[in-house]
């Protein structure tokens, strides 16, 4: 037989692994049992449940809560920090969600909301522009709907009067020249909700069309300004997040400004006649006929079928 192929005995030893030695693995498990007893013993004297990573507090025999999750329910997961929580959405006078989009919030639970700590998702939602950068104070990105502090009125074309800045500047100049400030006109709005003087509608912004490409950060976008399209029903007392308590602040800013009297604004201002596409005019901001927005006033209804 041909020498190259002969079997040989080292043929049918089995290959050594580089850079072992089994003299090296002699008496480890051993050793691991040895740690295991010093882990029991460093363990046994520590009181109460041990929660595992992201574990619901509430499913651990004894915890201070006095709710235990029964043994397969649901389990909910923070908008805002990711922390996983009971599902109790179905129990009455028991809070977890949004009022407006239906986000889920622990804050809303058991106010133990823990954002603060994680930076990365805040700057996610900052840079898909779901929150301005004013704060990372929870009891201001959740809260009851009386409770929030409203710097400035809402611009932008999902701001006040749909982004018409001339419309804008007029509440401005309004509400300085009677020193009130947007913190108090918010509040007037929301006492306003609440006698039924001022309603919010629950009309929704229609699907925009799929593209075949679409970028994560555009499918947040377009997410965020859709599910903050309104919060039917609101009254003071509703649990909601800052971006649908800014979505009905700037739909109760029209109403506001339509229970201006006329005697307390400029001529220049009153005398215009009003548009017969109302609010719906699309013209308002339209950045290549800036003019239309300060002949005609669109703090109206629309009268053009």
């Amino acid at each position: 037989m041909d020498l190259r192929n002969k079997i040989t005995t080292d043929m049918m030893k089995p290959p050594k692994r580089h850079g072992y030695d089994p003299d090296e693995d002699e008496g480890t498990d051993d050793e691991d049992e040895e740690d295991e007893d010093e882990d029991d013993d460093d363990d046994g004297g520590n009181a109460g449940p041990a929660i595992q990573f992201n574990q619901c507090p509430q499913c651990v025999p004894g915890n201070a809560t006095g709710y235990v999750c029964p043994p397969g329910s649901n389990h909910l997961y923070c908008s805002f920090c990711a922390r996983r929580f009971a599902d109790r959405r179905n129990q009455a006078n028991i809070v977890q969600a949004c009022k407006g989009c239906t986000r889920i919030c622990c804050q809303f639970y058991d106010g133990q909301c823990q954002v603060k700590l994680l930076f990365f998702f805040f700057f996610f939602e900052v840079l898909t522009c779901s929150y301005s950068l004013q704060s990372l104070n929870v009891d201001q990105q959740c809260n009851e709907a009386r409770n929030f502090d409203m710097p400035a009125i809402p611009d932008g074309a999902t701001g006040a009067f749909k982004g018409n800045t001339y419309e804008l500047q007029i509440l401005k100049d309004y509400l300085q020249s009677k020193n009130v400030t947007s913190k108090q006109c918010y509040d007037d709005c929301i006492a306003k909700l609440d006698n039924g003087t001022y309603t919010v509608s629950n009309a929704t912004p229609p699907p925009k069309k799929k593209k075949k490409k679409k970028s994560l950060i555009k499918k947040k976008i377009f997410f965020s300004i859709l599910v903050a399209a309104a919060v039917p029903n609101l009254r003071s007392t509703d649990k909601i997040c800052i971006n649908c308590a800014r979505k009905a602040f700037a739909e109760l800013c029209f109403k506001y400004r339509m229970d201006i009297p006329n005697a307390d604004l400029p001529a220049a201002v009153t005398s215009r006649p009003d548009c017969h596409w109302g609010s719906d005019c699309r013209t308002q901001y339209n950045p290549q006929n800036p003019g239309h927005k300060e002949r005609y006033s669109h703090i109206c209804n629309r009268t053009h079928n």
